[in-house]
Protein backbone atom coordinates (compact mmCIF):
# COMPACT_ATOMS: atom_id res chain seq x y z
CA UNK A 1 0.00 0.00 0.00
CA UNK A 2 1.38 3.45 -0.65
CA UNK A 3 1.04 6.45 0.85
CA UNK A 4 -1.83 7.96 -1.45
CA UNK A 5 -3.88 4.48 -0.47
CA UNK A 6 -2.35 4.66 2.93
CA UNK A 7 -4.05 8.90 2.71
CA UNK A 8 -7.52 7.69 1.31
CA UNK A 9 -8.00 5.17 3.43
CA UNK A 10 -7.30 7.50 6.60
CA UNK A 11 -9.70 10.15 5.03
CA UNK A 12 -12.50 7.53 4.62
CA UNK A 13 -12.31 6.59 7.72
CA UNK A 14 -12.16 10.44 8.93
CA UNK A 15 -15.53 10.84 7.21
CA UNK A 16 -17.32 7.57 9.15
CA UNK A 17 -16.17 8.92 12.38
CA UNK A 18 -17.00 12.31 11.06
CA UNK A 19 -20.60 10.72 10.31
CA UNK A 20 -21.30 9.24 13.37
CA UNK A 21 -20.32 11.64 15.04
CA UNK A 22 -23.04 14.08 13.54
CA UNK A 23 -25.25 11.24 13.82
CA UNK A 24 -25.04 11.08 17.39
CA UNK A 25 -25.20 15.25 17.97
CA UNK A 26 -28.30 15.65 15.96
CA UNK A 27 -29.67 12.55 18.59
CA UNK A 28 -28.76 15.05 20.96
CA UNK A 29 -30.23 17.53 19.92
CA UNK A 30 -33.74 15.55 19.35
CA UNK A 31 -33.12 14.75 23.10
CA UNK A 32 -32.68 18.81 24.30
CA UNK A 33 -35.61 19.52 22.28
CA UNK A 34 -38.05 16.82 23.69
CA UNK A 35 -36.52 17.73 27.47
CA UNK A 36 -37.29 21.36 26.67
CA UNK A 37 -40.75 20.69 25.37
CA UNK A 38 -41.07 18.87 28.58
CA UNK A 39 -39.77 21.78 30.86
CA UNK A 40 -42.02 24.05 29.41
CA UNK A 41 -44.83 21.75 29.69
CA UNK A 42 -43.84 21.30 33.67
CA UNK A 43 -43.16 25.05 33.96
CA UNK A 44 -46.90 25.63 32.84
CA UNK A 45 -48.61 23.27 34.77
CA UNK A 46 -46.50 24.61 37.92
CA UNK A 47 -48.35 28.25 37.06
CA UNK A 48 -51.67 27.01 36.96
CA UNK A 49 -50.83 24.88 40.42
CA UNK A 50 -49.66 27.99 41.67
CA UNK A 51 -52.49 30.00 40.39
CA UNK A 52 -54.96 27.73 42.09
CA UNK A 53 -53.05 27.82 45.41
CA UNK A 54 -53.32 31.67 45.54
CA UNK A 55 -57.25 31.24 44.35
CA UNK A 56 -57.39 28.92 47.38
CA UNK A 57 -55.51 30.99 49.83
CA UNK A 58 -57.65 33.94 49.23
CA UNK A 59 -60.98 32.07 49.47
CA UNK A 60 -59.52 30.32 52.80
CA UNK A 61 -58.95 33.66 53.86
CA UNK A 62 -62.24 35.23 53.12
CA UNK A 63 -63.60 32.15 55.06
CA UNK A 64 -61.98 32.44 58.28
CA UNK A 65 -62.46 35.86 58.17
CA UNK A 66 -66.53 34.98 58.09
CA UNK A 67 -65.71 32.18 60.35
CA UNK A 68 -64.43 35.23 63.17
CA UNK A 69 -67.26 37.71 62.49
CA UNK A 70 -70.08 34.98 63.37
CA UNK A 71 -68.25 33.82 66.06
CA UNK A 72 -68.40 37.72 67.32
CA UNK A 73 -71.63 38.10 66.56
CA UNK A 74 -73.11 34.87 68.76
Amino acid sequence: MDKLDLILEQLKELKLITSAVINRIDESDAKIDALSLDLHNIVGRVTVIQESQERHERLLEKLALRSIEQETLV
